[in-house]
């Protein structure tokens, strides 16, 4: 995987098993914009086989199928070669498709016959919901849209996450208690990830807008200036959270050296003229594995995330800025931690998608977890996204995305018998 890649998905090995056919996403929901490509086993040569496509799959007749905006296309392959040949043309139109996972509902049989679902390319739909811990909800923001990463800004009258739009994803802000809502960036690509500064007066969030990976930017979170760029690094960068006096932002970067990811803690110090700027970054924690969402704590002594070092993803507590000390709050994995502001608890999310609230104290300086409790008996949608929900500062209620449904026709199951026979006479 190169540095600017999100992920490899749906590998098929061609026939002779010497090479593999796999989607290279680089753009976080995008995958119009992800690429099929191929891997030789014998030379270790890899290439790209076709640009802004998706789910290639190779198939008996020689063809190379794949998917864009809802429709299939196909293009003659040479598997000893890989080397595609002519025109790609579309094939097959409304297939049910997914580009925020990469997924397509088709499928071949190895005598000629194919099989899809019909439906419109779309990527899932979030709505913002607020749910208390009887489960009892109530919308934030019901326009259902492709989003992810909400944040509540510090006194919780305002929620960050990122939206797409016909350029890619990008920071918006939601006064629900205006029900206004401001876009903030307004270039191509993916801005993402916002997170509050403890003032409310600022956002740092990730963008690839320099081009190649997501470095970390901040701009006011009223949109009244430029962002600025807080790093320039070739690995890719994610912000975690601000410490509470707003002078760090925790954040985490994957290390292509290693293999494995780091969290570093970047100071944002302030001009003369009282404007922020960035500082040097100072590297936290580094592991063979992977880390996510460094939260630190609200009175900026300790630091929560989530490893996958010991082969399971948990939960941890670290002392901020040391000594060296760590603490497992989950037992059966756990992600996306918060910290309350209104006890002292960390909340996190299962595997089986339920929030569990872990109580602290401090004792001599040093962090006493309690066992964890299930915070609300609900079991919270798979919406794959992650950090999919935050705490309100008053601790009651979480701001929740849940998936919303789409109007339109049933979808159907269709057999396109003999196929092959007519990629063989349209695509050659």
């Amino acid at each position: 995987m190169t540095q600017k890649e999100k992920t490899h998905r749906w590998p098929q090995v061609l026939p002779g098993a010497n090479a593999v056919i796999f989607t290279a996403h680089i753009t976080v929901g995008n995958f119009d914009a992800a690429s099929v490509e191929a891997q030789s086993f014998v030379t270790g040569r890899r290439m790209v086989l076709r640009r802004n496509a998706y789910f290639g799959r190779y198939l008996p007749s020689g063809h190379l199928v794949y998917v864009h905006e809802g429709t299939i296309y196909a293009i003659p392959l040479d598997p000893k070669t890989l080397a595609p040949c002519g025109e790609a043309i579309p094939v097959v139109e409304g297939v049910a498709c997914d580009p925020n996972s990469g997924g397509a509902q088709f499928s071949s049989s190895r005598t000629g016959t194919l099989i899809y679902r019909s439906g419109r390319a779309a990527a899932t739909r979030w709505s913002v919901t607020w749910i208390d811990s009887t489960g009892r909800m109530q919308p934030l923001r019901p326009t259902p849209a492709v989003c992810l990463g909400p944040r509540l800004s510090p006194d919780g009258s305002r929620l960050a996450l990122s939206v797409l739009g016909a350029s890619g994803y990008e920071i918006w802000v939601y006064d629900w208690q205006r029900d206004l809502m401001t876009r903030l960036t307004m270039t191509s690509g993916f801005d993402g990830y916002p997170v509050w500064s403890p003032d409310g007066k600022l956002l740092a969030f990730e963008s690839d807008r320099a081009g190649g990976v997501g470095n970390l930017y901040l701009m006011r979170s009223d949109g009244g200036a430029e962002a600025l760029r807080l790093t320039k690094s070739r690995n890719p960068q994610s912000p975690g959270s601000f410490s509470p006096d707003g002078t760090r932002l925790a954040f985490c970067q994957f290390n292509p050296e290693t293999g494995g990811d780091e969290i570093w803690t970047l100071p944002i110090e302030r001009t003369a003229s009282g404007e922020p700027a960035p500082g040097k970054p100072a590297l936290f924690l580094s592991v063979r594995g992977n880390l996510a969402t460094p939260m630190f704590s609200p009175d900026g002594h300790w630091l929560a995330y989530t490893s996958d070092e010991s082969g399971t993803t948990e939960v941890y507590v670290r002392p901020f800025p040391g000594p060296d000390g760590r603490w497992q709050i989950s037992s059966a994995g756990g992600t996306a931690p918060v910290w309350s502001h209104h006890e002292r608890a960390l909340l996190f999310k299962t595997p089986e998608r339920r929030i569990m609230l872990a109580p602290y104290t401090i004792e001599d300086n040093l962090f006493v977890p309690d066992k964890p409790r299930l915070w609300s008996e609900m079991q919270l949608p798979d919406s794959r996204l992650g950090q999919d929900f935050d705490l309100a500062p008053d601790g009651k209620r979480l701001a929740l995305l849940l998936a919303s449904e789409e109007p339109g026709g049933s979808p159907r199951v269709v057999f396109l018998l003999n196929f092959f026979d007519e990629l063989k006479r349209r695509a050659r």
